[in-house]
C-alpha cells in the first residue's frame, strides 16, 4: 500500500479556495455550458 504524506495546510487553503467556488458553480448551474459561462460566474 502507497504511503501518502500530509497535504501541507497551505495548499489545502488553496485548493478549497480554487476549486470549491467552481464546484459549487457548477452544481448550481449544471453541467453543459460554455466555458465562458463558468468563467463569468467565477469572475475569470
Amino acid at each position: 500500500m502507497a504511503r501518502y504524506e500530509t497535504i501541507p495546510t497551505a495548499v489545502r487553503w488553496w485548493g478549497k479556495s480554487l476549486l470549491g467556488p467552481a464546484h459549487e458553480a457548477h452544481t448550481v448551474l449544471g453541467p453543459g455550458f460554455a466555458e465562458r459561462i463558468y468563467f463569468n460566474v467565477l469572475h475569470l
